[in-house]
């Protein structure tokens, strides 16, 4: 099963790819796979297996205007077809939540 997500950040992209990545390191339960900063591409897995199998979460990057991205999130669970509990969702939440508080801690310093 795959889950796209959007979200526009009014950042440069060399500042999202590192706001980004920094956000989805510091959740415990996954861990960075590759990342590639010419492709503007992202990815982690989640090290703990569930149910459906451990998710693979990949960030790509868009470039909209000079202070303007669009970050795309597939949240891929390899092993499940249906998603009644919004595993996918929350994944994709957690990625979310970590990247508003990122953004909030740098915006106080």
């Amino acid at each position: 099963m795959k889950r796209s997500y959007r979200i526009n950040i009014t950042c440069s992209l060399d500042d999202t790819f590192d706001l980004l990545s920094k956000s989805g390191n510091t959740i415990l339960s996954w861990h960075h796979s590759t990342s590639n900063r010419e492709n503007n591409y992202i990815e982690w897995k989640q090290s703990i297996w569930s149910l459906g199998g451990t998710a693979v979460i990949i960030a790509q990057l868009e470039k909209v205007q000079e202070k303007e991205t669009t970050i795309i999130i597939d949240v891929i669970k390899p092993y499940q077809f249906m998603d009644p509990f919004n595993i996918c969702e929350k994944t994709f939440k957690k990625l979310e939540k970590n990247l508003q508080k990122t953004i909030s801690e740098i915006d106080i310093n």
